[in-house]
């Protein structure tokens, strides 16, 4: 798994790394996870490595360091991996190892910033030749303004480009309205997620239209985990309430439809009823009472008991007509 940030596999050879296990007393792979952390924080907390405005007892909790927190940061700064000057930490050659994604967001940010005016205010960053005492007297030439060159092996690496089934994600993504999903499939991707989790999350998405806003599947994306189950918040009042009353219309239209096959299943029994009658009352009405009862008693014989006389009328007079027509038709 590349991260474009993982430890390094000489990392743990080096001699700043055995003093950081020294100081904390911690063993190998305490010490892999310290730094790891610390890297992912400075990644999506402080991408410019400065770590000042979070408290030692933040970056702690941050890396769910279980010591005191002022004694994880001064071995930190000890051994190298910070560097403390004043008030101000930073990570160690954050510049140098910070991963290729951040390097390529950074270089497309500075390329969208407006051009800003010269400042001929004093630099504060420290210079490399001696400084003699400010001269009171202004400058009787312009400095020279001209902006310097970039050489093409000084060119900020892009990131890496994301596989196929991640690209996939990005296109359902711009289907759905977002903007730069390529940034959250990054971060999920360098977490070490799949991107069938991803798209896992985008048909959820599309399964609740209206649920949501797409700013949330942006999140839900960014913040992926291997080890966690996405936790979706309840639909909006809106959304649920449309649910309902469609919910409602489909059982209405359910019941409608039933009614209307009750009927025409009414309709259907009534013309056979008449049918029958037709063509075979008749038929039953010239048979004797002992006929009728050998009917009744061989294929009717709980109908028995029920007749006072005869002629048999209602649903045993029904059954009887349809006996006679099975005798002539035996298919049905």
């Amino acid at each position: 798994m590349d991260l474009g940030l993982a430890v390094k596999h000489q990392t743990i050879n080096l001699v700043k790394f055995k003093a950081l296990s020294k100081r904390l007393q911690l063993p190998l792979c305490w010490t892999v996870g310290i730094l790891e952390g610390l890297w992912v924080f400075a990644c999506h907390n402080a991408r410019d490595g400065d770590l000042s405005r979070f408290s030692d007892l933040e970056l702690a909790g941050w890396l769910e360091y279980p010591g005191n927190e002022t004694e994880l940061i001064d071995a930190l700064v000890e051994t190298g991996w910070l560097d403390r000057n004043g008030d101000t930490v930073f990570v160690h050659d954050w510049n140098e190892h910070k991963p290729n994604w951040l390097k390529g967001i950074q270089q497309r940010n500075e390329k969208e910033k407006p051009s800003r005016k010269p400042s001929y205010a004093p630099s504060s960053e420290p210079s490399s030749s001696p400084s003699s005492e400010p001269s009171t007297e202004p400058p009787k030439t312009k400095p020279n303004l001209k902006p310097k060159t970039i050489t093409p092996s000084q060119t900020l690496p892009e990131p890496e480009p994301l596989s196929a089934a991640w690209e996939e994600v990005v296109v359902e993504c711009v289907k759905l309205g977002m903007d730069h999903p390529e940034v959250a499939c990054e971060y999920a991707k360098n977490r070490g997620c799949l991107a069938s989790e991803a798209m896992r999350q985008v048909e959820h998405f599309k399964s609740h239209l209206g649920a949501w806003g797409i700013g949330l599947l942006y999140k839900v994306i960014e913040h992926l985990r291997p080890e966690k189950r996405v936790q979706w918040p309840e639909p909006c009042a809106q959304y649920t309430k449309a649910k309902e009353a469609e919910k409602q219309k489909l059982e209405a239209a359910k019941a409608t439809d039933s009614r209307k096959q009750q009927k025409i299943e009414r309709r259907q029994n009534e013309l056979r009823a008449k049918k029958l009658e037709a063509e075979f009352g008749p038929q039953l009405d010239a048979m004797t009472i002992t006929e009728v009862r050998d009917i009744l008693s061989k294929h009717f014989p709980m109908a028995v008991p029920l007749l006072k006389g005869l002629p048999c009328t209602g649903s045993v007079r029904k059954a009887m007509l349809i006996h006679l027509e099975t005798e002539r038709n035996p298919e049905l």
